[in-house]
């Protein structure tokens, strides 16, 4: 038996290649892919951003589709249960797994790419979903759950406000769990249409910040007090420097996306000092974020289908890369394999080819 799975030779050399399906190991269970999101870090990977990486590699970790087959000792799961797949591998063993911070496992594996029609996974990291789940929402799952590391360590009370600097996808869903928490939310991007959707996720304002200093807005919207939070969504080292100075006491800044190209940040160690400010960042997620985040998607909290602009089958991997890229995209989707939802996902065709870049004007 034979699978499809995009490998990364090096950068902007991304090819579909057919591989043998290697056997399940005991407690293993074997996904056909339905979905996989294109991340930031995929995108990185594919441009040669990423020092840790090693060429050629796997790509894609956001995933959902169908059990294909299960390994021997799994319970809980069967073949045409509709899941949501953790593709990192962790060791469980770790000092880092051993203080339940397994998004810092020192032995991870993140070599099982989900840009492929099969993947196999340790059933711990096989979520079932419910029939009403959407295997398209499902691929959100794992980026849901960063934005949920996130902003569980800032703890940002209801009724505060907080200040998300970038309107991507990942900015986007970090207003919504923030509105859904309570928080009244600021935003800042330059992309006007980009403002205009995190408006209608319920900001209380959008700013753009090339065209005025923050610091004036901000003020007049929180009482001169400032902001409680303010999270970097941007991969713009310039958006971290907006954000100190617009701290309330004892506010919180978030490096959520990583800085690229690589960048210092500088700052008056006296501001930090007597503002008591707090600054960290955060990474990757939690088992317990994972299930948090799977709960929010299949309660439907979240408004996911409008982050979606492009749906693109495995062999256009490359125009992908490419759509990610323009700010006329917001999330960015590999169909790998056939979606039950679908009538030619229940037919079992692959086939897939959408965009709604259009409505980004």
């Amino acid at each position: 038996m034979e699978m499809e799975a995009a490998v990364c030779h090096a950068p902007g050399d991304v090819r579909i290649e057919r591989e043998p399906v290697e056997p399940l190991a005991h407690g293993e269970v074997r996904v056909q892919v339905a979905y996989c999101g294109v991340c930031p870090w995929d995108l990185r990977v594919y441009l040669g951003l990423s020092s840790s990486v090693r060429y050629p590699l796997h790509m894609g970790h956001e995933v959902s589709g169908v059990v294909a087959e299960i390994g021997a000792g799994v319970e809980g799961l069967k073949p045409g249960d509709r899941v949501s797949v953790d593709a990192i591998r962790r060791c469980g063993t770790c000092d880092a797994c051993r203080r339940g911070l397994e998004n810092h496992c020192r032995n991870a594996d993140y070599s099982r790419g989900g840009f492929a029609t099969y993947l196999s996974a340790p059933a711990c990291n096989v979520y079932a979903l419910r029939d009403s789940t959407p295997l398209l929402h499902a691929a959100l799952v794992e980026p849901i759950a960063c934005i949920l590391r996130a902003q569980n360590r800032l703890a940002v009370p209801p009724g505060a406000t907080a200040l998300v600097l970038g309107c991507g996808p990942l900015g986007l869903l970090h207003l919504q769990v923030l509105r859904q928490r309570g928080v009244n939310v600021l935003v800042s991007d330059p992309v006007a249409h980009r403002r205009e959707m995190a408006l209608s996720f319920g900001a209380t304002a959008a700013f753009d910040p090339a065209s005025a200093d923050l610091v004036g807005p901000v003020g007049e919207l929180t009482g001169g007090w400032g902001v409680e939070a303010a999270i970097v969504a941007t991969g713009a080292v310039e958006a971290a420097r907006q954000a100190l100075p617009l701290l309330a006491f004892e506010g919180k800044l978030m490096l959520f996306a990583g800085i690229h190209p690589r960048a210092d940040l500088a700052l008056d160690p006296n501001d930090v000092h007597y503002r008591e400010s707090w600054i960290t960042g955060s990474s990757d997620y939690t088992r317990a974020e994972f299930r948090q985040s799977l709960a929010l998607v299949e309660e439907g909290a979240l408004q996911l289908q409008a982050l979606i602009t492009d749906i693109l089958p495995l062999a256009e991997i490359s125009a992908a890369m490419a759509a990610i890229q323009s700010v006329r995209r917001l999330k960015v989707m590999i169909r790998c394999g056939p979606d039950p939802d679908l009538p030619e996902g229940r037919a079992g065709g692959q086939a897939a080819r959408r965009s709604n870049s259009q409505r980004q004007t």
